[in-house]
């Protein structure tokens, strides 16, 4: 495999998980088990599942099934495209189903992969880093498990129903979900297990301790790795998924200006949305037909839940007066071309919204009107299309002097914020509108 980083540890091995997904929703007491309740109209499983799809470094992710709803997983699998996801039957328990899954890596011939992780598929808030953590974890040191404080002290009841004794919760932890292995240790721990493991038993790491020799690294996890469980975790889940509305954001051109593209970034984290990041285009590529479509595949894979908002940052610079050719061959008709294509491509029952904000870099105040005007005319050439354009009108250096360093930074800061809030804050009634970064 090839290695994979993003300026963190680099995984540079095979990773591949497996997600156990057998249950039928006895304590919620519902039609289907709660892993395919509908949560903001995508099934629960659907979210974690695409968790793990959106890490390029884990190869696979083998999902263990109850019989009875195999047809409802693959239909789930069709209608959300998730292409990393091979079904498998899973078992009468947890430990029978994960077993299935753990043999089905290396069915027909496979390669068995470096590193196993183990987690449940509904348990739908999983994060890169906390994957890459015990990931990295278990490859040295065979196996490893993220771990929660408890939050209420643990108690041991009489066999007449009495307090027998407490324990001291602060030398206790929650053992949670994702948990991580060396394929060899996972395969030893359930290749030796008894009857009674496989029916009554709960804990994988126990299991890796016991019959692989292997002590587990416990790392603490953060705070959403919590399971659905009971009904009411479905409306938590919800309210959880409101909150972190998902942004996908890609900036075209942000190279040519990396110090406006740096407080951008910065601004947009502040503001603790839930955001993807698509490589930026360089000023160097053209605006194809090809390139819509293939960013717009990559975002309908990257999607998370219905409501995401796509966010276009379109950095320019000076133009002719009727702002038709910008620098390095991007113009106005292209960006017309491109964002059709791009939102033709786009799923549609996933996307609520596709914003534009042209960031244009000028030497005169005097290009604010040609600007304002270039920016209305996007609008009303891709309003059929729901995008929704404003603009950032941004002054530049026009006499090639040095200019006063905290005045230049405090113009891109001023920059920053606008377009973030052109983003994520403007009414859709103000599209069209161009604000002015130097005043």
């Amino acid at each position: 495999m090839a290695a994979v980083g993003d300026g963190k540890v680099t995984v540079c091995f095979d990773v591949v998980a497996v997600l156990p997904a057998g249950g039928s929703g006895v304590r919620m007491n519902l039609r289907l088990p709660k892993q395919f309740c509908q949560v903001k109209e995508r099934p629960l499983i659907s979210y974690t599942l695409a968790a793990f799809e959106s890490v390029s470094w884990i190869k696979e992710v083998v999902v263990p099934i109850n019989v009875n709803y195999m047809e409802e997983a693959q239909k789930i699998l069709k209608d959300f495209r998730h292409g990393k996801v091979r079904l498998v039957y899973g078992g009468s328990t947890r430990h029978r189903s994960l077993w299935n899954g753990i043999q089905a890596l290396t069915a027909d011939g496979r390669t068995p992969p470096t590193v196993v992780i183990l987690h449940d598929a509904v348990r739908p808030f999983v994060d890169e880093q906390t994957l890459r953590s015990v990931t990295m974890a278990a490859k040295n040191n065979g196996a490893a498990g993220m771990i929660r404080p408890l939050s209420s002290t643990v108690v041991a009841q009489s066999c007449d129903g009495f307090l027998d004794h407490s324990l001291d919760r602060s030398k206790f932890r929650a053992s949670e979900m994702p948990q991580a292995f060396k394929y060899e240790v996972i395969q030893k721990a359930y290749m030796k297990c008894t009857e009674y493991d496989f029916d009554c038993g709960t804990e994988c790491l126990h299991l890796a301790q016991k019959y692989a020799d292997t002590n587990a690294v416990l790392i603490d996890g953060p705070e959403f790795l919590w399971k659905v469980t009971y009904r009411k975790d479905l409306y938590s889940a919800e309210g959880v998924l409101k909150e972190k509305q998902q942004q996908v954001l890609l900036v075209i051109n942000g190279t040519d200006f990396p110090e406006f593209t740096g407080k951008l970034h910065e601004h947009i984290q502040e503001r603790d949305e839930m955001v993807t990041y698509l490589p930026d285009i360089s000023g160097d590529g053209q605006l194809s037909r090809d390139m819509a479509q293939c960013l717009a595949s990559q975002i309908n894979l990257k999607l998370v839940a219905p409501g995401c908002c796509v966010s276009v940052v379109y950095v320019t610079q000076d133009t002719h007066a009727d702002e038709q050719v910008v620098c390095k061959g991007h113009n106005t008709v292209g960006i017309r071309l491109f964002l059709r294509s791009f939102c033709e491509t786009l799923d549609s029952c996933l996307l609520k919204s596709v914003r534009l904000v042209n960031v244009g870099f000028r030497h005169s105040i005097k290009d604010f009107d040609a600007f304002k005007t270039a920016v209305k005319d996007l609008q009303s050439c891709l309003q059929e299309q729901g995008v929704n354009c404003f603009g950032v009108f941004v002054l530049s250096n026009s006499t090639n002097k040095p200019e006063d360093k905290d005045a230049v930074t405090k113009r891109f800061v001023r920059a920053a914020e606008l377009t973030v809030g052109a983003l994520l804050d403007a009414p859709s009634v103000f599209s069209g509108q161009a604000f002015d970064a130097n005043t």
